[in-house]
């Protein structure tokens, strides 16, 4: 919970002191009852330093209040004596078993790459079954047996990715102080198995283009994607005022590598192909209407399964 001090402008110059708490994304406001006058002589003003004083320590009181609201358990362990005199006995905050910090994890995660951090965890659950293992329990060993099931399992980039995406959630367990030190910081996945993409010729995309679909566009959106290189979902979030038709220019920023590289915002020239897609759409100029219909997945979930799609 976060707890600050929080100044309001009232007439005439005064202002009133609040506690400003917030949690979770919700706010609320108490008021101290303090009132700090306009500064007009000195003082006012040291009368106005003292309040702020007053107002800082109750600020502090009500950070250590709910600091012992939180940490209560934790500050009512035992104490042990070690050999170099009186310990506190070092345990984890979560002595439960590892699969109930990884929802307390994935409920705290809100990133774009949830779908991958999923995956990764539940491959991970699927690893140590039916083992009920501890945070503490989870040693180099054990990480270095879950990097060689997942690259078994997997072909590509699939099991370096699921593997960053574990030790993260272990320096996530570091920095909650669940386990002191993160096992699988010196271990790294080798860039194997690579898979060499297939690339089609300009004869099997001519092909592709004269060739009948039941929906229009998917086919748009396949071959804009062929003319252009853009992924499909970067495809799909395509919007008119993405493009600009003096210079023939898009401007689109990845959404695969957004946040990620310096070079996520992309500017492409637009070939006569792929322009050609889009020149009926002109009237459309610097507007938010998108590129291809917004529910095109939903089209394409039909086509694959050979059902007949809605009107």
């Amino acid at each position: 919970m976060g707890i600050t001090l929080f100044k309001r402008k009232l007439k005439n110059g005064r202002t009133s002191l609040y506690i400003n708490y917030s949690k979770n994304g919700k706010r609320r406001k108490e008021s101290l009852g303090i009132i700090l006058e306009t500064p007009k002589n000195k003082m006012i003003r040291e009368s106005n330093n003292e309040k702020l004083k007053i107002a800082k320590c109750i600020v502090l009181q009500r950070e250590l209040s709910n600091l012992r609201n939180e940490y209560s358990t934790y500050l009512s362990r035992p104490i042990k004596k070690g050999k170099n005199g009186i310990k506190e006995e070092k345990e984890t905050l979560h002595s439960n078993d590892i699969t109930e910090v990884i929802g307390e994890y994935l409920t705290d995660y809100n990133n774009k790459d949830i779908r991958i951090v999923k995956a990764s965890l539940v491959q991970f659950k699927e690893y140590i079954r039916p083992n009920n293992i501890k945070p503490k329990d989870i040693t180099t060993n054990l990480c270095t047996g879950f990097m060689r099931y997942l690259s078994k399992k997997y072909n590509g980039n699939t099991p370096l990715h699921y593997f960053k995406k574990f030790k993260i959630f272990l320096n996530y367990c570091m920095d909650k102080e669940i386990i002191n030190n993160n096992p699988a910081n010196k271990i790294h996945v080798p860039h194997c198995n690579v898979i060499t993409k297939d690339i089609l010729t300009t004869e099997e995309i001519n092909k592709m283009a004269y060739t009948p679909c039941r929906c229009k566009e998917v086919k748009r959106a396949f071959l804009f994607s062929c003319f252009s290189g853009l992924r499909w979902s970067d495809i799909i979030r395509l919007k008119y005022s993405n493009i600009d038709y003096t210079s023939n220019i898009l401007k689109i920023t990845q959404q695969k590598v957004s946040g990620k590289s310096s070079n996520a915002v992309l500017y492409l020239n637009l070939n006569i192909s792929a322009l050609k897609l889009i020149e009926t759409k002109k009237h459309y100029l610097r507007t938010e209407k998108y590129l291809v219909c917004h529910h095109i997945h939903i089209r394409l979930k039909y086509l694959k399964n050979g059902l007949k799609m809605p009107v």
